[in-house]
């Protein structure tokens, strides 16, 4: 079961993953963040133009100190010839 939201409990700052396309295409994975516990999203970082899903995020600590925004989810290859245009498991951190 993916979990697209994470909060930094020493913040309270929420963080939301998902494709961010408009077209319904799941491209555009994009992270949005809510300093209000939820009330109102805006806009934070995007982590890859190209397709995306089913992806989990959590808080950590950052290797010498601070913390980031890690990612794992399904990214599309678009490959010729594999049907559905085949996937992989991606890693991303975005630093807080």
């Amino acid at each position: 079961c993916s979990q697209p939201v994470a909060t930094d409990h020493d913040t309270g700052i929420v963080y939301y993953a998902h494709p961010g396309a408009i077209n319904a295409s799941r491209t555009n994975y994009t992270v949005h963040r809510s300093l209000d516990g939820g009330g109102s999203w805006e806009f934070f970082d995007r982590v890859t133009a190209h397709g995306s899903g089913y992806s989990d995020i959590n808080v950590i600590p950052a290797p010498g100190g601070g913390k980031v925004l890690a990612m794992l989810f399904q990214r599309t290859l678009w490959e010729p010839g594999v049907e559905g245009g085949g996937y992989n498991l991606a890693w991303a951190t975005i630093p807080l």
